[in-house]
């Protein structure tokens, strides 16, 4: 087998991914990490200042850590780390903030906050509990 027969197997392997929506997920990872980037740079404009980006995401469902198998993950790690730079220049922090985590605690924190409410010798303030 010469080596152009096995450059496009390795490319017919590369585009047959057992995961069929795959290249959307590459596609959605790395628009993601450009639009952050996008956002850095031009933050990068404001002078003199420690600037934010809240990222509230449940975050980028795409497995990096297959280089081989996975069509897009070298790039996505490309694309991570012009983010990062990009960041870095402009003195922007990034707080990736999860909104499944951001849930009240249903009806066990509410009986347990009003179980420490009573137990308090002070019944309006809120005290720690542990």
């Amino acid at each position: 087998m010469d080596s152009d027969e096995r450059s496009a197997e390795l490319m017919k392997e590369l585009s047959e991914s057992t995961d069929p929506i795959e290249r959307k997920r590459g596609f959605d990872a790395r628009a993601t990490l450009e639009e952050l980037q996008a956002i850095a740079d031009w933050f990068g404009s404001v002078r003199g200042r420690k600037k934010t980006i809240l990222f509230v995401s449940e975050g980028i469902e795409y497995d990096i850590e297959d280089m081989f198998n996975k069509i897009d993950a070298s790039m996505i790690v490309d694309r991570t780390r012009d983010l990062i730079r990009s960041a870095t220049k402009s003195n922007v922090s990034i707080y990736a903030i999860d909104p499944r985590g951001l849930s009240d605690m249903g009806a066990p924190a509410f009986a347990a906050v009003a179980a420490a409410r009573r137990k308090s010798p002070n019944g309006d303030r809120f005290h720690e509990f542990s």
